[in-house]
């Protein structure tokens, strides 16, 4: 599958998306190629980025700023 033939499923603007490694507020998405999503604070996203880069299809940090949970 090609990025673009996944929908993302996760809109982490929302307060109620946690992180799944530890339950804070999550700030980045990550699209596995398999289609499922994980979701995670910063911390964990860059702990857990080399790992899960060979089978990753997107990996989106939530902008800082206006509008930003």
């Amino acid at each position: 599958m090609t990025a673009s033939a996944h929908t993302r499923t996760v809109d982490l603007r929302q307060a109620s998306h946690r992180c799944d490694a530890c339950g804070a507020p999550a700030r980045v998405l990550v699209i596995l190629t398999n289609g499922g999503d994980l979701v995670f604070c910063e911390h964990h996203a860059r702990q857990y980025r080399d790992a899960l880069k060979p089978i990753t299809v997107l990996f989106e940090h939530l902008p800082d700023g206006p509008g930003s949970a």
